[in-house]
This record gives C-alpha cells, sequence and structure tokens, in this order.
C-alpha cells in the first residue's frame, strides 16, 4: 500500500473522516484533514473523534517504523499483521483475518479436497488445539497421530495458544512437503514428521445393519454433504431399513446450510432452529415439509460434536424426530459470516447466535442427549466409527430401536 503523511491535529474542533470505498476497501490515501481516500465510488462520513484519533496513531506509527526500523521492512506483511490483529482484538477464536494464502487453504477445505496430513482439530475444554477425527489411509495416520492427541508445537513453532484455523493453516500445505508436529498424548510429548499429501474427504458413510437399521455417518458438513446424505439415505431406503442411525459424534460443525437441508428432509413441518443478531433481531428456520423421514431415529452425538452439528441434534430433538444417544455435545452455538475481498485475502466474523427450536442456548452450554451413554475408557474412534461390538452408545441406539418396532 502506499505510505502515507501524518497530519496534525492540534487545530482540529470536529475530526470527520471521510472514506471513499471502492472495491472491499483496498488502496487508500490520505486526502484533507483527516479525509482517506479508497478510490471514488461512494463515501462514508464517519464525525467520530476517536475513530479519527485511532486511524491516525496507526499511520503515523506504520511510517514511524517504516522508516526508522534497522533493517529495511515488508510493508505487506505489516499490514497483513495489522489487519489479523485488528480481528484478534475481538477475542473470538471463530473472528480472525485469512490472507490470500490462507483463505484459499480454508475454502479447499471446505470443498473436502485439499493438501494436508488429514485430521480434524477442535478447541479443547484446555484452550489446546485437538485431535478428534484421524483420516483413514492419511499421513497422519501412517505417522500414528491420535484422537485426543493436543497439538503443542507446529514446525518448532508453539502452538498452545493458537486458534484451530491456525493450526490448520500451518498444517496445511503444498503435497510431497512435510511438516514436524508435537502432540501431548496424556503426559507424555510425541513428535512426529509428516509428509503432506492431496485428501478428499468422504463426508457420508453409511450401512445397514441388522434388522434393517440404517446407519449413516457424517463427519463435517463440507460442501455437497446434504446431496450425499439424501443419496445414501434414498438407497437404504430402497433397501428396505424400518429404522435410522446417524451418527454425528466427532463432526466439528460446517456449512450451516447444509445442515438445515438435511434437517428439512428428516422433519416434517417445523421450526429448525432461529439466530439472533447483536441487535436483537430473531431470523427463523423452518424445514418445507415437501417430504419427511417417518421412521425411527437416533442421532448419536458426543463432546466433540459442534455448530452445525449441534444445530441438527437439537432440531431433531426438540421436534421429537429423533432421540439422542451419548454424551453432551461441544457447546459451539453461533454463526460466522465468511466473506472473499477482491485482492484474494478473506475474514470470518461472529454475527449470530442460534437456537433450539424450544429457545434453548447452545453456545457454552451443549445439547443434552436423551440417553446417557459413555464410550469405554479404553475405546475411541477410528475413522468417524468404530467396531460395533465395543461402541456402547451404537449398541445403545440399536436396543434402543428395537423396542420402537
Amino acid at each position: 500500500m502506499d505510505e502515507h503523511k501524518r497530519l496534525s491535529k492540534r487545530s482540529l474542533i470536529v475530526i470527520v473522516v471521510a472514506i471513499v470505498v471502492a472495491t472491499n476497501l483496498l488502496t487508500y490515501t490520505l486526502i484533507t484533514t483527516f479525509g482517506i481516500s479508497f478510490g471514488g465510488k461512494s463515501v462514508i462520513v464517519v464525525s467520530d473523534s476517536y475513530t479519527a484519533k485511532k486511524v491516525d496513531k496507526l499511520l503515523y506509527l506504520y511510517k514511524e517504523l517504516n522508516d526508522n526500523y534497522l533493517q529495511p521492512l515488508d510493508t505487506d506483511n505489516l499490514w497483513e499483521s495489522a489487519y489479523k490483529g485488528l480481528f484478534e482484538g475481538a477475542d473470538d477464536q471463530y473472528t480472525v483475518y485469512m490472507d490470500k494464502a490462507t483463505y484459499d487453504e480454508y475454502k479447499q477445505e471446505v470443498t473436502g479436497k485439499y493438501a494436508g496430513i488429514g485430521v480434524r482439530i477442535v478447541q479443547g475444554d484446555d484452550k489446546l488445539v485437538t485431535v478428534i477425527s484421524v483420516f483413514k489411509n492419511s499421513p497422519a495416520e501412517k505417522a500414528g497421530m491420535q484422537i485426543g492427541d493436543k497439538i503443542i508445537a507446529i514446525d518448532d513453532k508453539d502452538a498452545t495458544s493458537i486458534t484451530v484455523d491456525q493450526a490448520a493453516s500451518y498444517m496445511r500445505g503444498d503435497a510431497g512437503t512435510t511438516v514436524n508436529v508435537t502432540v501431548l498424548r496424556a503426559t507424555k510429548q510425541v513428535s512426529m514428521t509428516l509428509t503432506r499429501a492431496e485428501l478428499s474427504v468422504e463426508s457420508v458413510t453409511g450401512e445397514i445393519l441388522d434388522n434393517n437399521v440404517g446407519y449413516i455417518n457424517i463427519s463435517e458438513f463440507s460442501s455437497n454433504v446434504s446431496t450425499q446424505f439424501n443419496t445414501v439415505l434414498n438407497g437404504q431406503l430402497k433397501k428396505g431399513i424400518t429404522s435410522l442411525i446417524i451418527d454425528l459424534r466427532n463432526n466439528p460443525g460446517g456449512d450451516v446450510g447444509e445442515t438445515l437441508a438435511i434437517a428439512d428432509r428428516i422433519l416434517p413441518s417445523a421450526m429448525i432452529i432461529y439466530t439472533q443478531d447483536r441487535m436483537g433481531k430473531k431470523q427463523e428456520y423452518s424445514s418445507t415439509a415437501s417430504q419427511s423421514l417417518n421412521i425411527p431415529v437416533v442421532v448419536l452425538i458426543n463432546e466433540y460434536s459442534a455448530s452445525a452439528s449441534e444445530i441438527l441434534a437439537a432440531a431433531l430433538k426438540d421436534n421429537n424426530a429423533a432421540t439422542l444417544i451419548g454424551t453432551k455435545s461441544y457447546g459451539k452455538g453461533i454463526i460466522q459470516s465468511l466473506q472473499g475481498m477482491s485482492d484474494g485475502s478473506g475474514y470470518k466474523i461472529t454475527i449470530e447466535q442460534y437456537f433450539s427450536p424450544n429457545g434453548d442456548t447452545i453456545h457454552k452450554v451443549g445439547v443434552e442427549p436423551n440417553t446417557v451413554v459413555e464410550l469405554p475408557k479404553n475405546v475411541t474412534y477410528k475413522y468417524g466409527k468404530i467396531t460395533q461390538g465395543q461402541d456402547t452408545q451404537l449398541n445403545s441406539a440399536v436396543k434402543y430401536l428395537e423396542t420402537k418396532k
């Protein structure tokens, strides 16, 4: 960006910042008094001395640092750091600024196709980035990474205070490149070197269990998950399933729109969720009832079922369309707006909180199952499911559905 002069404000009585906005608020130069030009399409006038002083201070510090630092500085890096810092000031791990490379990687992950190590991660209760799923035949599996591992270093950088998005960005990269990851496993530190690979995540898998019980595992709500879900479900219905288990355990969430579409497929005419923004504006989302699933349904959840997973679980529970079995969910009841900018960067901002149809708060609370069933202490997931003989939660779901015949 262009370098700018600092203007004196000693004699100012009223400070007005005029901002002329062009495409996504990019290049700017100072104009009269505190005017900042972004191009020439529209004008926003801010009669706010507080904001004017802060903008002026930022530009002054930028000039001082750039002009006086011992070595020439990367000015692009200075500004990118400033943008990131602005969002970090919100003190919300889900509200983040992403440079072009990070934003590109994020969009790839949303589609389910990207290069990385092959894990799903969440922020644990201890604030450490925690592995909740290891993909089959992935670099992570080959290196011995396990569910429950706490990521504490990535390429010798401390990872104990970074966000999930930052950790994911650090671990993604071009296929064939390596990344060193250190995890905390119980009380032991384990270091491993992983070679990144192209990953294509299969988000929906299914099979038919004994007694015509359908089983569908949704590992995350990436793009087109609702289409995948309907394909698997319709195939099982044609084969004669009489009840269904939807497994949302260890599902970190994703695209809320995909979740609403799946809820719409299952529910009759009913509210799915409602949201509220900072001004208290309420938005309701309801099913169309063009089709509904008229068979007994169980939804499996656990402490790593988060965000979009909790929307689906709560909607089905409150509308008596499913019985929830497992343990209380993660408790992420907020929605982010994802926006791209013309220079290729992007950002996420938490804009709404969502509530169950009954008006229950989910954020930092979670969704309670109808029936609490713990997994044995020595049993964990692998590839999104475990063998039925060891899976006390799945076994409980099957037994419950037997009573509904």
